[in-house]
């Protein structure tokens, strides 16, 4: 498949290309999205991109902490649909539960599967939100599962919000 060969085979250069296409392709959606709500999510996106991984990186054991995954829960649902009723699971969560799960997430990696299976145990945590938080806090080995990168990828249709779909991915 000439997708494997792609995530196998790329070079640095390739990456870095992609990388701009999702620069531009952030800009092109904030531009389309009411000011307001465009600026939100500019901040959230900066928030996800650079200031989350760092925060995890920095702890001793790696987790997420429950402002931090309702934040990312906000950033998630401004990207794509809008569903409050998530928003609303997510901060129901315990603190202790979201940190000790986050945790045995992270422990699991790179067992993918494992690791989003412990992080699935939240309310409103499904496997595309718990790859956002392994691909925070783990990006060598998880990727987001981004409604827009799993339908790009040939062969991966119809969407299916599942971890043996984002394993596929």
């Amino acid at each position: 498949m000439e997708m494997e060969k792609f995530v196998v085979n790329v070079d640095f250069q390739k990456w870095a290309n992609v990388l701009k296409l999702y620069k531009e392709g952030m800009k092109i959606k904030i531009d389309k999205m009411k000011i307001e709500k465009g600026k939100e999510l500019n901040t959230l996106d900066s928030w996800f991109q650079n200031e989350l991984p760092v925060a995890i990186q920095e702890r001793e054991e790696k987790h997420i902490t429950k402002p931090e995954l309702c934040k990312l829960m906000k950033w998630k649902l401004s990207r794509g649909k809008f569903r409050p009723r998530l928003q609303q699971m997510v901060e129901s969560n315990p603190e202790e539960l979201v940190v000790s799960a986050s945790k045995k997430a992270f422990k699991c990696i790179p067992n993918l599967k494992k690791a989003v299976e412990e992080l699935t145990v939240l309310k409103a945590v499904g496997p595309a939100t718990a790859s956002a938080v392994l691909a925070a806090g783990a990006p060598e080995h998880a990727a987001f599962m981004a409604d827009e990168s799993m339908q790009a990828l040939p062969g991966l249709q119809p969407l299916q919000y599942t971890v043996g779909f984002y394993l596929q991915g």
